[in-house]
């Protein structure tokens, strides 16, 4: 797999856009309540006024989870929604341990992490 660890704009664009392929030639049919490009870039409005940090595989996949469960119209507090999240995220890691030599949805997160910090460091070319 390819690594963002270029800070040449040209050579990252280039590792961002084969990061995509690759999302997609491996999961091609994995659909997201939010779009790929969406979950992938940093949130703007945080609290803070330094640069924030590169998201993990487990922020991206809360924040998917998060608009998922919002969209089905039930209110749920910031709480259930962690307890949600966290649950589902344990249940990819065992699924993972079970089936190591195979693509699964714990794969689909780590790629979509990689992809993250590509265009972190895009956006953020003087972070650390």
């Amino acid at each position: 797999m390819q690594n963002c660890k270029s800070n040449n704009t040209n050579s990252l664009n280039k590792k961002y856009r084969k990061l995509f392929e690759n999302i997609h030639n491996r999961f091609p049919n994995r659909q997201t309540t939010l779009p790929i490009k969406t979950l992938v870039v940093p949130a703007k409005n945080t609290r803070s006024k330094t640069i924030p940090r590169p998201q993990n595989c487990f922020i991206i996949f809360r924040r998917e989870i998060t608009a998922t469960l919002t969209n089905s119209g039930d209110r749920k507090t910031v709480k259930t929604l962690s307890k949600v999240a966290g649950d589902r995220w344990q249940e990819l890691k065992k699924d993972k341990q079970n089936h190591p030599d195979k693509d699964r949805d714990l794969d689909f997160w780590k790629l979509l992490c990689k992809i993250a910090d590509c265009q972190h460091k895009l956006m953020y070319p003087d972070y650390k």
